[in-house]
């Protein structure tokens, strides 16, 4: 089981690649089209932290006062709300 802010599904698509690089494309059940506010948003995300390893991505979501360690302390293994994940990262902003 994985423990942290992960889509299971995607998880379980990815985990045989581990620690190394994903050399591949990853089927997808939704497209979402380019140009729309949403590939607006993925394309941001991933410019700004597609350098990033996993490690250094998940020590970013598991800091102090994240929604990931907010839950954790709560409820071990507890889904994280959408909601929660929202407000936070909007803080985030500049």
């Amino acid at each position: 089981m994985a423990v942290g802010p992960v889509i299971p599904k995607l998880y379980k698509a990815l985990q045989r690649f581990g620690a190394g690089r994903i050399e591949e494309d990853i089927p997808a059940d939704d497209s979402i089209e380019d140009g729309s506010k949403e590939m607006e948003v993925i394309r941001g995300v991933w410019d700004g932290f597609k350098g990033f390893t996993g490690s250094q991505l998940s020590t970013l979501t598991h800091k102090p006062g994240t929604p990931w360690s907010q839950i954790w302390d709560q409820n071990q293994f507890a889904i994280i709300p959408d909601e929660l994940i929202g407000a936070y990262y909007k803080q985030q902003l500049p």
